[in-house]
């Protein structure tokens, strides 16, 4: 993501640094949409969780983080077994993250990019199609929340090699606050899997999240 665009990169974030008065930073795991990924040791729950901070512009928003915190509350909701738990949103007046569940599997366009075929065949990718569906079906239908950003690098295996959807809810709660992040500061890899209606700033709809699963299926 390009360092202008709407400011996603948080800055001066540092190994063994302690954030919110519970989590001390570990190592950078990368860059998404919004926004940097640390892993970090949450010292209340004596566990591993990954950071993912959101842009300075809306940290800093007092009233954008009282929107984001309430329609937070669905995503950490979300209880499956195919879905990356969200653990809390936290916030500080200066930094705000999401603590999420941390995952050392590689993710599905990992798994089709070490393939000698560079695609994964159907009988490997059938179970983990029943998996995501399965998440997909609980979210839209148990808990009322869409993806919004469904694609390969979302779809990440556990150690016992099953499929959890990662960022479920995130995307549709910052787009929700703040929809010209994704049309400003979204790569072009990310936007091919949006649907038209999402290309077009609609409203978050379950449309969304089959349309980008398609279009993931048929690239894996």
């Amino acid at each position: 993501m390009d360092d202008k665009a709407i400011g996603a990169k948080v800055r001066g974030l540092l190994p063994g640094q302690k954030l919110f008065n519970r989590y001390t930073l570990t190592r950078l795991l990368g860059r998404g949409e919004t926004g940097v990924v640390w892993l970090a040791r949450d010292g209340h729950e004596d566990r591993d969780a990954a950071l993912k901070f959101l842009p300075e512009v809306i940290a800093t928003d007092r009233s954008a983080l009282v929107g984001m915190r309430r329609k937070a509350r669905h995503a950490i909701d979300l209880a499956h077994p195919n879905i990356a738990r969200i653990h809390d949103f936290l916030s500080d007046g200066q930094l705000a993250a999401f603590s999420v569940e941390f995952l050392a599997g590689k993710p599905l366009a990992a798994v089709r990019a070490g393939e000698p075929t560079k695609v994964i065949s159907p009988d490997k990718l059938g179970p983990w199609i029943i998996q995501i569906c399965g998440a997909l079906d609980y979210a839209h239908n148990k808990v009322q929340v869409v993806h919004r950003d469904i694609k390969p690098v979302n779809l990440l295996l556990d150690t016992d090699n099953n499929v959890k959807v990662s960022d479920f809810g995130i995307a549709a709660t910052l787009s929700d606050e703040d929809a010209w992040i994704f049309k400003e500061g979204s790569s072009t890899s990310a936007l091919s899997y949006m649907s038209p209606q999402q290309l077009n700033g609609e409203p978050p709809a379950v449309t969304d999240d089959i349309y980008s699963l398609g279009v993931t299926l048929y690239e894996l």
